[in-house]
């Protein structure tokens, strides 16, 4: 079986199909024609007052800080990331006590957990390629630093800002992750998940949303705006080396 990687092949979406109709001319008096007119206004005018009471409270929405988070968080991740991720089954861990996790770990049975629909998305349980991770340099104030290879060495992510919150043992990271695949430069915001053991990392999710592709090998990648959850099949990634 093939197995997919994080920037999973998509696939062209057809044109989208344009439409129109025609109809005879009909004869109004003056009086009607202005009658429809104004009425005509009146729902225009109607449809245009309920547009602009319901747009700001979209925007008010998304520009509302995300709690229990480090700040800069919000400068990658906004309140509809967050509520999108939570919907298909994402868990998010907050608060400013997160466990220490520092060390390189071993995932080895990932497999997709959800793949926001489009032409060529992949079903759940589909397997997913092995990645090492190493999350270090974290610090009391939130900051932590991250990296990701792929055990074959044919994908790579540096972090740039990861940002940890949590409490006791289970925690969340964020971070906007700088992925290179096949000559394409990929911007991911991606949330790691989990609880820490002795035995490494338990029920962990990496969830990414593609925020922004450039470079000649992106057509074969997801399209921006597309979300993608896995996990680690049988429960635990290995810590292999403090």
């Amino acid at each position: 079986m093939k197995k997919f990687i994080l920037a999973h092949s998509s696939v062209d979406i057809g044109s989208k199909k344009e439409s129109g109709f025609s109809s005879p001319f009909i004869l109004l008096s003056i009086a009607a024609v202005a009658a429809l007119l104004i009425y005509a206004s009146g729902i225009l005018n109607k449809n245009q007052k309920t547009n602009q009471e319901e747009v700001p409270k979209q925007t008010e929405e998304a520009a509302e800080s995300i709690k229990d988070v480090p700040n800069p968080v919000n400068e990658f991740l906004n309140n509809n990331d967050i509520k999108e991720y939570e919907e298909v089954g994402m868990k998010i861990y907050t608060g400013n006590n997160p466990p220490n996790i520092e060390g390189l770990y071993k995932s080895d049975s990932l497999v997709i957990f959800y793949d926001k629909p489009f032409e060529d998305a992949a079903p759940p349980g589909v397997e997913v390629t092995n990645y090492n991770h190493q999350f270090y340099d974290q610090e009391s104030d939130g900051t932590i630093k991250l990296s990701r290879k792929s055990v074959e060495g044919d994908d790579e992510g540096v972090g740039m800002g990861g940002f940890i919150s949590g409490d006791n043992n289970c925690f969340s990271i964020f971070v906007n992750v700088e992925d290179q695949f096949d000559q394409c430069n990929i911007n991911e915001a991606t949330i790691y998940s989990a609880c820490k053991t002795e035995e490494g990392l338990e029920q962990l999710q990496v969830g990414f949303i593609t925020k922004e592709k450039i470079g000649p090998g992106c057509g074969e990648t997801v399209p921006v705006g597309h979300l993608r959850i896995i996990v680690e099949d049988d429960g635990l990634t290995e810590l292999i080396e403090e």
